[in-house]
């Protein structure tokens, strides 16, 4: 919890969250931001269990959808009511509508009268992606069109709702230097082989301890060769965070040999606080 406070200073002022005692918070753009909105959201939905019952859910950060099935509207608002109530005993606030047919969900339009769906962009957002002359990897830039076509196609019900959302994406690529045109790809039904389950090798923890390990030598180096850059880039809060996601995880499951961990030790006991 300590490391969840929040401090702000400016003009010879301390500055801290309103209407709180503990200054806990979430900063935008934070770190962990993502995996504590995570944490919280599987919290409260496991509260929501005796409500939602077979309630059909999908959550994706902030947002959620519920499709329900043979309820009369009494009973949606009823259950609406219950959910705001459960969320008001966390402190928490959410926004609900009920016993509506058609939403707006992340970007997509979904309709439950007529089975369709069709890509959805809020009013005025503005669509960006990085520069095709950027220092990206180039098969990163290369994958940015065809992936952007392909979430396109696959959230289109048609042709038609493909082509009638595509002229914005389109000029959003030719603003960010790509010569793309936009052309609908009929979603491919999944092979069946490639979604049987295939056993993991015997050697795997043997592989995954020596990938760990070389990637172990990497941060040490990183440490030891070119930390000075790091923080001239202003970077080491980053390497921080993720080094100490990595030897979390890696003391937990014992996958990199205690000697092994020599040349960066002091560190670990100062990330770790032991």
């Amino acid at each position: 919890m300590h490391s969840r406070k929040s401090i702000l200073f400016g003009n010879d002022s301390t500055w801290t969250k309103k209407n709180s005692d503990d200054m806990f918070d979430v900063t935008m753009r934070s770190f962990d931001g993502a995996e504590i909105c995570q944490l919280v959201r599987s919290f409260v939905l496991s509260s929501l269990i005796p409500i939602l019952g077979k309630t059909k859910v999908s959550l994706y950060r902030d947002d959620g959808l519920a499709v329900m099935n043979s309820s009369s509207p009494r009973q949606c608002d009823k259950m609406r009511k219950n959910i705001i109530s459960i969320f008001h005993a966390f402190d928490l606030r959410i926004t609900i509508q009920a016993n509506i047919h058609t939403t707006n969900f992340l970007d997509v339009t979904l309709s439950l009268q007529n089975g369709s769906f069709k890509p959805y962009s809020k009013p005025n957002n503005q669509l960006l992606y990085i520069n095709s002359k950027s220092n990206h990897p180039p098969f990163i830039l290369k994958q940015i069109p065809a992936s952007i076509n392909r979430r396109i196609s696959n959230i289109s019900d048609s042709s038609e709702s493909f082509h009638q959302a595509a002229p914005d994406y389109e000029q959003a690529l030719q603003n960010s230097g790509f010569q793309h045109k936009m052309e609908y790809q009929t979603p491919q039904p999944k092979s069946s082989k490639k979604n049987r389950r295939v056993p993991f090798p015997k050697n795997f923890l043997t592989i995954a301890k020596t990938i760990l390990k070389r990637l172990f030598r990497v941060y040490a180096h990183i440490y030891h060769q070119h930390f000075q850059e790091v923080v001239r880039l202003g970077e080491e809060a980053h390497l921080n965070t993720s080094f100490k996601h990595f030897i979390f995880f890696v003391q937990e499951f014992n996958l990199i040999d205690r000697k092994e961990l020599a040349p960066l030790q002091e560190l670990i006991e100062r990330l770790s606080g032991k």
